[in-house]
């Protein structure tokens, strides 16, 4: 895990994304190119925070983040760790993504078969 620590310093360090936010996208890259399997335990926020260079507290929210799109899980007392239902599953980038499409769907004219709450339900969204 420390080569890839490393890579996550380099590549927190150059994205113009506030680094909660690049933590979360690092999480979600590395999951989808296999590099972090599932019920693979993550470094802790503190250790995590030492190797990014960056507050406890970003780091903290960049898991939350990672944890609100369904990535991870953590589990007191024991660590964080990936999802097992994400090694099979697409990953959820963000909000905006659901809101663009909702409002493409909101286009649609309603004469056509499905309704736009039939295609996705984002209440029951599984996590």
């Amino acid at each position: 895990m420390s080569n890839e620590l490393s890579r996550w310093a380099v590549a927190v360090a150059q994205t113009n994304k506030p680094a909660y936010v690049a933590v979360a996208d690092l999480i979600s890259d590395e999951i989808q190119s296999g590099t972090l399997a599932a019920n693979q335990r993550l470094p802790t926020l503190r250790k995590l925070a030492r190797a990014l260079r960056l507050n406890f507290t970003t780091v903290a929210r960049g898991y939350a983040e990672a944890q609100r799109r369904g990535l991870i899980d953590t589990k007191p007392g024991s660590g964080t760790f990936v999802r097992e239902i994400i090694a099979s599953g697409p990953i959820r980038r963000s909000a905006t993504a659901t809101r663009v499409f909702m409002g493409v769907l909101a286009q649609i004219p309603r004469s056509t078969i499905f309704s736009t709450k039939k295609i996705l339900d984002i209440n029951n969204v599984s996590h």
